[in-house]
């Protein structure tokens, strides 16, 4: 496994892009991703700008369209380190969650029927976490890597949930 990270150089989306955010003071998107609820936002120093500070009482959707095969990374940076879900996809099929589970070391990948992939990596507050997801036809994998050091990653054969139409940050 080879990863590499860097910074973009513009604010436009590549080709087979759908949606992208830089989330730099703002909830704004590229790709038109129409937010649907933002609650309790604040912003602070991240990896590239003033990124969300998501806590216990954030929260932050939109309304999108992500196919059921798709591939998404973005960044995190842990200011306290807890069980906790990140990111979240849902439709009318279910639903996929990215979150840590502090009892293990381990980020996590699961959807609406328990089928968890994990990936042991255990993080503290001085971290930037690159995490990954990629669903294909037969297989869902997650990665997690920190900023200069190795990605490590886990998948296991799960087909897609299914389209989304809500992304969330928790």
């Amino acid at each position: 496994m080879d990863a590499r990270f860097q910074i973009a150089h513009e604010d436009a989306l590549q080709i087979g892009e759908i949606y992208g955010w830089r989330l730099n003071g703002s909830t704004g998107g590229l790709g038109n991703p129409l937010l649907s609820h933002a609650a309790s936002m604040s912003y602070a120093a991240g990896r590239y700008g003033d990124g969300p500070m998501v806590k216990d009482t954030t929260r932050v959707a939109w309304s999108v369209s992500i196919p059921e095969v798709f591939h998404t990374s973005f960044w995190f940076a842990p200011s306290k380190i807890t069980t906790c879900v990140i990111w979240a996809a849902t439709g009318l099929s279910g639903q996929l969650l990215v979150g840590y589970d502090v009892s293990n070391g381990s980020f996590f990948l699961e959807d609406h029927l328990s089928k968890r992939v994990s990936v042991a990596l255990s993080v503290s507050i001085t971290d930037r976490i690159c995490l990954g997801v990629c669903q294909t036809a037969s297989e869902r994998r997650l990665f997690a890597g920190r900023m200069g050091g190795d990605v490590d990653s886990a998948s296991t054969a799960i087909a897609p949930v299914g389209t989304f139409t809500s992304l969330r940050l928790y």
